[in-house]
């Protein structure tokens, strides 16, 4: 029973420390621009983009930088997927 214990407490351990990772990884994403990577620390300075969502500085914005970050962040979205349709 306590070795159960144990492995029930090690598990919750681990999956509190994947929410954490995961929490982290999506603030930083969240607080940097997707075209050139750099942090973003002044909201007056963040926009997002229209049809990624994704946080874009004001340097970036409307550039053709942003246009293709835009294309490659949404030609990402499929991959690993395979269409089921056929």
């Amino acid at each position: 029973m306590l070795d159960l214990k144990l492995k029930i407490s090690n598990f919750a351990a681990q999956k509190n420390l994947f929410i954490e990772e995961n929490m982290a990884e999506q603030k930083t994403l969240m607080n940097q621009c997707f075209v050139c990577k750099k942090e973003i620390t002044d909201k007056a300075k963040k926009n997002f983009n229209a049809k990624t969502n994704l946080p874009v500085c004001n340097q970036c914005k409307g550039t053709e930088a942003e246009k293709a970050a835009e294309k490659d962040a949404l030609d990402s979205l499929a991959e690993g997927f395979v269409c089921g349709c056929i």
